[in-house]
Parts: C-alpha cells; structure tokens; sequence
C-alpha cells in the first residue's frame, strides 16, 4: 500500500515552495526550513474527502 504521494505546497511558515512526499494523514516536512505541518487536499484538484463534499450545496438547486 502507498503511503504517501508527491505534491508540490508552500510552507507556511518560511513561505518557500517544496515539491516533497506528502503522508497519507497530510503532513509534510518543508525541505528548507523542516517545520512539519499538515496540508488539506487540494480542491482544484478534486482531492476533496468525503466530508468537504457533504458541505458543498447542489449544483442544480430544485425550485430556481
């Protein structure tokens, strides 16, 4: 099983963008300052979980 995959973020707390592996539970180490932090799915992507997408309203509301 993969436990992690590649994306590439900013740190929040140097500002720098890594391209660095990402775990399964979001955490990620920032290559050049190594604060460890975690990161939401990214939503341009289509990398929602289950429970963002409950909050999304429908697309095509009845009654409009």
């Amino acid at each position: 099983m993969v436990e992690y995959f590649m994306r590439t973020w900013f740190c929040r707390h140097c500002g720098r963008s890594n391209t660095t592996p990402v775990a399964l539970d979001g955490r990620v180490t920032c290559e050049f300052c190594k604060d460890v932090i975690r990161i939401q799915p990214s939503r341009d992507r289509g990398g929602e979980t289950a429970s963002q997408l409950s909050r999304v309203g429908p697309t095509n509301p009845t009654g409009a």
